[in-house]
């Protein structure tokens, strides 16, 4: 006998079996749901532009659901294909034989995002396209530049509060735009967007160090391939010492003797916080006049002029003017004199 038709010997639920058999559609039962016809494109591993990548379309023919002459349910396609055709971007790219669906070779002509839509004509003369399929293409590589500027060993001033250098990057017009340009500096980052070929980032550098300063240029594209390029730059002492006199104050009176001399104790500070005021060219001198003979001032320490001190010989009564200029070890000497005026 068969097994599931609930006759003679055979197995039902009912004997606490735990297995049951569905009966067939006959008569007024209800039927499955039609299915339309549809196309799908395979989605795809991450292309790379210029290279083929093979896709497939697969078509669905839909079902439709009906009862044969006995009522017993049946089915069968809705359409019958007879060409598919794939189109990139909205423009035809290739089609395929006869048939619905097929495997394509897509070759890229550009990174990004792109659209594959595939459309299968039917016998019946009706068109069936698909839901377009989003690719990502990545580049055929990491972006090229030329770095024209700065330098490597270009001198760059460097003042108290720093300086800037100007990074100037040509680029291809055949790049992945826009490009991400990082310019790694002193410990951090200065960050630019190029979305053409003549790019120029302006770059704060620190104060210090003085002498070699390494900086490096990267450029990436959206998808996280880079290239970059390191440049060594010269950063040199561009500031003159900060000149302060202490005494005597502007305006001052000194009191001569009876020839009329005077010597005024003067005394003052000059910090430098790059080359510094040890060493090398640093030291103080003072004048009575703009273009007189300069005289040097002596150190608070020894061969340190950060603190200094001179008598200023003053002859004669009536006014007077004291010049005073500071210059550091790297020899960059204040451009315009510290004045202070006195009456003897």
């Amino acid at each position: 006998m068969n097994p599931g038709t609930g006759h003679g010997g055979g197995i039902t639920a009912a004997q606490g079996v735990g297995v049951a058999f569905a009966p067939p559609i006959h008569g007024g039962g209800q039927l499955p749901a039609d299915t339309r016809p549809s196309l799908t494109v395979q989605p795809l591993a991450v292309p790379v532009v210029g290279q083929p990548v093979a896709v497939t379309v697969f078509a669905d023919e839909g079902e439709h659901w009906f009862r044969d002459p006995n009522g017993d349910p049946d089915s069968g396609a809705i359409v019958t294909y007879s060409s598919t055709t794939l189109a990139l971007d909205g423009a035809i790219l290739l089609a395929s034989g006869p048939g619905g669906g097929g495997s394509f070779s897509v070759v890229f002509p550009h990174p990004g995002d792109h659209g594959l839509t595939a459309t299968g004509s039917t016998t019946a003369g009706h068109d069936v396209v698909s839901r377009p399929a989003r690719v990502h293409v990545w580049a055929s590589g990491p972006p090229v530049f030329a770095l024209v500027s700065p330098l490597d060993q270009a001198p760059v001033g460097l003042g108290e509060g720093g300086g800037t250098v100007d990074v100037h990057l040509a680029v291809p017009a055949d790049q992945f735009f826009p490009l991400q340009v990082d310019v790694i500096h002193d410990g951090g980052t200065t960050s630019a967007a190029a979305a053409g070929v003549d790019v120029h980032v302006s770059v704060p550098l620190a104060p210090m160090p003085l002498g070699a300063r390494p900086i490096t240029v990267r450029v990436s594209d959206r998808d996280g391939q880079a290239s970059s390029v390191t440049r060594t730059l010269t950063g040199q002492d561009a500031a003159p010492p900060r000149l302060a006199v202490e005494f005597p104050a502007p305006s001052a009176n000194v009191v001569a003797d009876a020839g009329g001399t005077a010597t005024v104790d003067m005394h003052g500070s000059a910090p430098d916080t790059q080359s510094g005021m040890v060493g090398g060219h640093a030291g103080v001198a003072w004048a009575l006049s703009p273009t007189g003979a300069r005289t040097q001032a002596q150190p608070a320490a020894a061969g340190d002029f950060t603190t200094w001190h001179a008598a200023v010989a003053l002859p004669g009564f009536g006014a007077h003017t004291i010049h005073v200029w500071a210059t550091d070890a790297a020899g960059i000497t204040t451009a315009v004199p510290l004045t202070v005026p006195v009456t003897v």
